[in-house]
């Protein structure tokens, strides 16, 4: 009774060990139903460009780098039954495509990358789909990148991201492999931003009547306003342009005068504003140049607002205007 006890025991549970090994072994087939890929950690290291030189005496167009190069391995493990399958392999920008060229963009409107994917330029693309085979082998493809700078380049550091790549297996979902991008890079200058209190300014010109002006060309309710800047160094303070954009309805045939509004708006005058230092008008929805900003943490923008006479006749009414202005490194 006992001997029979105990190998009835140990049939049970061998059968168990048997119905757990063939559960087992279902699901790790499961589990390697597809491929796996992998690329090595250090392929997805950042790049480090340190400072790199675009202020405006390099011209447009050119590249601001020497082309930095590295390697991408990438090997998809044969799935566990079965012929190989090849995996579907993808290279995407973080930004998209730089209309109309071969490029990506970046963090910054003036500066753009061109990348390369052994040799052959991927950057006109919003995605390069390339095979693996599948099979257990270390496909090794040679990547490239080069900056391009493309506008006016604003000081600051530099820190975007370039690309991701991702694999899909046949049947399966697609899973990222890994993100290329750079760091410890930056544009030496200075940049100025605006202060708080000067993002947003009310003029009140008050009551003016025509009497106020003499004919087309003379001015009224003279009103100075000043902008306060925040200028900071980006590593070497090298001296940098700095100018400003007006955006607003320009009085029609006038690029320099503001349209007023209102319920009932005024006729034959419009809105100027110029510079108080130089008494040079601003034109609207074009940028102009404020000079040569050196090292100075804070900087002041004198500027005047007034009233100017353009047409014969003024027909008296509401005479409000609102323009918005952008301040840059260029």
């Amino acid at each position: 009774m006992t001997v029979r006890t105990l190998f009835g025991k140990a049939l049970f549970d061998a059968g168990l060990l048997r119905r757990l090994l063939i559960m087992l072994g279902f699901a790790l087939l499961s589990a390697r139903a597809y491929a796996v890929c992998y690329v090595p950690t250090g392929d997805f290291d950042p790049l480090e460009f340190g400072a790199v030189m675009a202020d405006a005496s390099i011209p447009i167009g050119a590249h601001l780098n020497v082309p930095r190069t590295w390697d991408l391995s990438i090997r998809c493990d044969k799935k566990a039954s079965g012929d190989p399958e090849p995996e579907q392999l993808d290279i995407s920008p973080a930004y998209g495509i730089r209309t109309g060229t071969d490029m990506w963009n970046t963090t910054l409107s003036g500066v753009a990358m061109r990348v390369y994917l052994d040799e052959t330029v991927i950057s006109g693309i919003n995605h390069t789909r390339f095979p693996h085979p599948g099979d257990g082998t270390t496909q090794i493809h040679r990547m490239a990148i080069e900056l391009i700078k493309v506008g006016p380049v604003r000081p600051s550091h530099f820190t975007p991201n370039i690309f991701t790549l991702t694999a899909t297996p046949a049947g399966s979902s697609t899973v990222t492999l890994g993100t290329k991008r750079i760091v410890g890079t930056w544009f030496p200058g200075i940049a100025c931003t605006v202060d708080a209190g000067s993002q947003n300014k009310e003029v009140d010109f008050g009551i003016v009547t025509p009497a106020s002006f003499s004919g087309i060309g003379s001015t009224a309710a003279q009103r100075q306003l000043q902008l306060l800047l925040h200028c900071d160094n980006i590593d070497d303070p090298i001296p940098t342009p700095l100018s400003i954009k007006f955006d607003g309805v320009a009085v029609n045939g006038h690029r320099d005068l503001l349209q007023v509004d209102g319920d009932q708006p005024a006729t034959g005058i419009g809105i100027r504003v110029k510079s108080a230092d130089t008494g040079t008008p601003f034109t609207l929805k074009t940028w102009n140049s404020l000079g040569i900003t050196g090292n100075e943490h804070n900087k002041y923008l004198n500027l005047q607002a007034e009233y100017y006479q353009y047409a014969d006749q003024i027909t008296p009414g509401d005479a409000n205007g609102t323009m918005t202005f952008t301040i840059d490194m260029r």
